[in-house]
């Protein structure tokens, strides 16, 4: 495990002690991490950090070959974070680096290479757009004015306390990254999906993650959630689809309500896991804490809601008890096995073949070998209005067996769009299915672009030239597996 690096990004300013005679926020920070995960790794483990303060050069002339090799990144962000040129090439070079390598996300696509520590909230502008979906570890309060109060570990037991979970937090994630990344994934139970909640309720959630991460199942959302629309609700979904059941823990405000949308989070979340509920076994767990006062008429309607309406829903289970209690319940939820969906029938397979309309002639000499290689083959409809062409689109990714994405004479921005609902269609697929087999099939011309593709999933065949067979029969023989499975 102490083969993957660990560094520090960090403005020099945000170093600065108040009062000016003692450590600086980030070293006290560095050294407390450091401590941590060396605990967790059994063995001591050093994190890197340009101490200096001519510069952030030094941190990548020292040590820029190991970053080339792989390693992880803690960004921490703060207003002078995101306006310091030396930062934000930092972050750039390792973007740039980890690119080289596949990108910087991992463990299918969930978590990432790079931790956003946030010691002081600041805007996003100027920052790669994908920092954006990365989840916050945050290291810091708003009180009831408004004002930012950061948490540090000599101001008072509740700071303290307050920052060690966190850090803990923190440590944990990258503990558990660090082995995947040296020893590759450890098995996990299953997954769970514990809903974003209100501000009021942030630790307590915190500490139910704590408890079901401890115990080996994996929590979901993993990453943050964008929360606009449709990408909100995309999203939630995605991570719905594959959990074994939800937890919601209502507290007394409402919560952010995401663009373009009427209800908060916590409602729509709710909302979204009882879809589950109509196609599958999903029990939902409601959490609401002990005397109970909601801060708005809102939040007032929304629990009377969940009491009227509770019978209605099946595997809804609305909790008023010690949290230390739900934790107990969830644990023997999640014993409990869910009964199984009954076996598919015996079927050829269904391929669909995603291609650009310049493409159709191209597409036949492989449309026809899977045909004959026992699987039924569409291609998009490219007649009609923009909404019956994009709904046709989806009815397909929502049906069959497996996507084949044939970049031909498309632009890459065109593959890219196709590879984002890929990903998108896990969110609308019937969950009793087994997943979409995908593939992206590069075929002439060459450009430079399609040589420096990269992508880790969906798998590449690289068909430029004459259509060879070896290069499809482990995609079929794939798809094979998953139907039968």
């Amino acid at each position: 495990m102490n083969d993957v690096p660990v560094f520090i990004s960090y403005a020099h300013l945000d170093n600065r002690p108040i009062p000016p005679d003692g450590d600086g926020w980030i070293s006290k920070f560095h050294q407390a991490l450091e401590t941590r995960l060396s605990q967790l790794a059994g063995s001591d483990l050093k994190i890197w950090r340009d101490n200096l303060m001519s510069g952030n050069a030094y941190l990548w002339n020292t040590i820029g070959d190991r970053l080339e090799k792989g390693g992880i990144l803690i960004s921490v962000l703060t207003p002078r974070y995101v306006r310091s040129e030396a930062c934000l090439k930092e972050l750039q070079d390792y973007y740039d680096a980890s690119s080289r390598r596949g990108g910087i996300r991992v463990q299918e696509q969930e978590k990432a290479t790079i931790f956003k520590v946030v010691k002081t909230p600041c805007p996003l502008a100027g920052l790669p757009p994908e920092l954006g979906e990365i989840r916050d570890y945050p290291f810091f309060q708003m009180d009831p004015k408004g004002v930012v109060r950061e948490l540090e570990l000599d101001l008072g037991l509740d700071n303290r306390r307050d920052y060690l979970k966190r850090l803990y937090d923190l440590a944990h994630d990258i503990q558990e990254l660090m082995a995947w990344l040296a020893q590759g994934p450890a098995t996990k139970k299953g997954t769970v999906y514990l809903a974003e909640t209100s501000y009021d309720l942030a630790s307590q959630r915190d500490e139910v993650r704590r408890d079901l991460q401890q115990r080996g199942w994996e929590v979901l959302p993993a990453r943050a959630i964008p929360w606009n629309t449709p990408e909100f609700r995309e999203s939630v979904r995605a991570d719905l689809a594959r959990s074994a059941l939800s937890v919601h823990l209502i507290g007394a405000s409402t919560g952010i309500v995401p663009e373009g949308e009427e209800e908060s989070i916590v409602a729509l979340q709710n909302e979204l896991a009882a879809e589950q509920s109509a196609t599958r076994f999903f029990p939902r767990l409601l959490w609401l804490p002990e005397g109970l006062e909601p801060q708005q008429k809102r939040q007032q309607d929304f629990i009377t809601q969940l009491l009227n309406d509770r019978s209605a829903h099946p595997g809804l289970e609305l909790l008023r008890n010690p949290l230390e209690e739900l934790k107990t319940i969830l644990q023997d939820k999640l014993k409990a096995k869910a009964p199984a969906p009954p076996p598919p029938p015996s079927r050829r397979p269904h391929v669909y073949l995603v291609c650009h309309e310049s493409d159709l002639g191209e597409v036949e000499g492989l449309r026809e070998y899977l045909y004959e290689h026992g699987c039924d083959v569409d291609t998009p409809l490219f007649e009609g209005d923009e909404a019956q062409r994009s709904e046709y689109h989806k009815e397909l990714l929502q049906m069959s067996d497996a996507a084949v994405v044939f970049y031909g004479n498309a632009s890459e921005a065109w593959l890219r769009f196709k590879l984002l609902d890929l990903r998108k269609a896990l969110g609308y697929r019937d969950p009793a299915r087994p997943p979409l087999a995908q593939v992206v099939y590069v075929a002439g011309p060459e450009t430079p672009q399609k040589q420096q593709l990269k992508i880790h999933e969906p798998r590449l065949i690289r068909g430029c030239g004459e259509l060879a067979a070896s290069s499809i029969e482990p995609f079929l023989a794939d798809l094979e597996t998953r139907r039968v499975a």
